[in-house]
């Protein structure tokens, strides 16, 4: 009996484990921090192209993302709650031709957008990262 005691203490600890790590440790955002106001791209964990050169913005305004991608304006639903989750819907953009390299960076930066799981908004820097693990990093 004092071993089946044990088992079930280990499973319960387990149990507690399995559900902080899967919380997030307990951290919350503020999806509400996400608005107010143009993000602009300072950062990325892509090197090339080159995102951060590219001028790229975003807005959060109720359901709606968008801003500018290199060369088009873009818009897309989003959802956000305050585990720091973020899902950004199809996106539409004008189509406004421009230079390969911009349009080169338009493109990953909206499939890199469009593949955001989370986010971490701290004062005026949000950093947005995607399942695979990719990060956007903006300051207002």
């Amino acid at each position: 009996m004092k071993r089946f005691g044990s088992v079930c203490a280990m499973v319960a600890m387990a149990g507690v484990l399995v559900g902080v790590v899967a919380c997030g440790g307990g951290g919350t955002q503020d999806p509400a921090a996400l608005e107010g106001g143009e993000w602009r791209l300072v950062a990325s964990s892509v090197t090339d192209p080159d995102l951060a050169a590219a001028g790229i913005t975003v807005s959060f305004d109720g359901a709606v993302a968008g801003g500018f991608s290199g060369v088009n304006q873009y818009s897309g639903a989003y959802e956000a709650d305050d585990t720091g989750s973020l899902a950004v819907g199809m996106l539409t953009t004008t189509l406004i031709a421009g230079p390969e390299p911009l349009m080169e960076a338009e493109a990953r930066y909206q499939s890199l957008i469009s593949a955001a799981a989370s986010f971490e908004a701290s004062g005026d820097r949000l950093t947005i990262t995607t399942a695979d693990g990719d990060t956007l990093t903006y300051e207002r």
